[in-house]
């Protein structure tokens, strides 16, 4: 009987408004709302990570080694698993012939098999394989913008990358494996498999990393084949991910964000609690005179205390859910804002 007396109180109460509880709401929805929006954004992108997995790694099963190619034997076998590219990259200094302004950039060879999954998209359209062809004599290259930028080229302008002087026939619209290529010191300058071997830059102790993506027939466990790899080539230096590990740095770096930023927002819904303090006892203290009137009218004091701290209790899921409802918003809102070309992942 008393708790529904002290419901009924309540109740009556709050239909006075929420005059002396905005800061307490603000302070209370700003801070569950910061933590439910890094938590709601990060999984977000964990699970667009997840989805685009194929196309972010480049393939099922991807096999990748420093410094040497694939034997002749292991070709053969990863042939044997699926439909094979092969994709080498490393950094260079690409520079315009004409004047010697350079740059550094990452590049990437390709053969005709890239990408297994995913699109590649020029400015302006176009098909990779035809832009990086030989054609008249001289291999063609297809790059970031920042490439033409520093360099002062404009579409058909020649770029040297070692002994190689190539055409440079297009921009970089998107490329559907580069979140999955790490860490990034420069922009993205691609060439066909040929070109790499005339730049002479294949030479002992080059830093090339040779990557093999493997696209396996329809149902098969690409988890089952990429342990099947580990164990076969244990001795052979591969490093070995499925599409369940595509981007295995941008996990990480998603995974540290979201720690921090999870723990700014306890940092500021701890100090807004003291804001939170301050507006109950203000609130509190306004609340005196009625508190006097019940207490002339008999009202025990265990009724006033469930009166008002059922108030409270109210008024703060109200924050809660509004700090939710901002968390959920999150994703959305983060997906609306434009972002460079470099963070495209699908």
């Amino acid at each position: 009987m008393s708790f529904r007396n002290a419901a009924r109180l309540a109740r009556r109460e709050l239909r006075g408004g929420l005059k002396g509880f905005r800061i307490f709401l603000a302070c209370l929805a700003l801070g569950v709302g910061a933590i439910a929006a890094v938590q709601s954004v990060a999984d977000g992108i964990r699970r667009s990570i997840a989805e685009d997995g194929q196309a972010i790694l480049g393939g099922d099963v991807e096999l990748n080694r420093l410094y040497q190619p694939a034997t002749a034997e292991e070709q053969a076998q990863f042939e044997a698993a699926g439909r094979v590219s092969e994709v080498v990259e490393t950094r260079g200094m690409a520079r315009n012939p004409q004047d010697e302004a350079t740059t550094l950039v990452e590049l990437k060879a390709v053969d005709g098999a890239y990408p297994l999954y995913g699109r590649m998209e020029l400015e302006g359209g176009g098909d990779l394989q035809a832009a990086l062809t030989l054609q008249d004599g001289a291999w063609g290259a297809v790059a970031d913008p920042e490439v033409a930028a520093r360099l002062g080229l404009s579409a058909g302008g020649r770029i040297a990358v070692g002994d190689a002087v190539l055409q440079l026939r297009g921009t970089i619209a998107r490329e559907p494996d580069k979140a999955g290529s790490g860490f990034a010191i420069g922009p993205r300058l691609m060439i066909a498999r040929g070109a790499l071997d005339a730049s002479g830059l294949i030479q002992p102790g080059s830093m090339l990393t040779y990557n093999y993506r493997l696209a396996l027939p329809r149902g098969s466990d690409a988890h089952g084949v990429a342990e099947g790899f580990k164990d076969q080539f244990q001795d052979a230096n591969w490093r070995v991910r499925d599409d369940r590990d595509a981007a295995p740095s941008l996990r990480r770096t998603i995974d540290q964000l979201t720690m921090y930023l999870t723990l700014v927002g306890l940092t500021a819904l701890l100090v807004g609690g003291a804001g939170v303090g301050n507006a109950v006892r203000a609130w509190l203290d306004a609340r005196l005179a009625t508190i006097a009137t019940l207490k002339c009218l008999g009202a025990p004091g265990r009724l006033i205390f469930e009166t008002y701290l059922l108030q409270v209790l109210v008024l703060s899921g109200l924050g809660i859910a509004i700090g939710l409802l901002i968390g959920a918003a999150a994703p959305s809102a983060v997906a609306a804002v434009p972002v460079r070309r470099f963070c495209r992942i699908s």
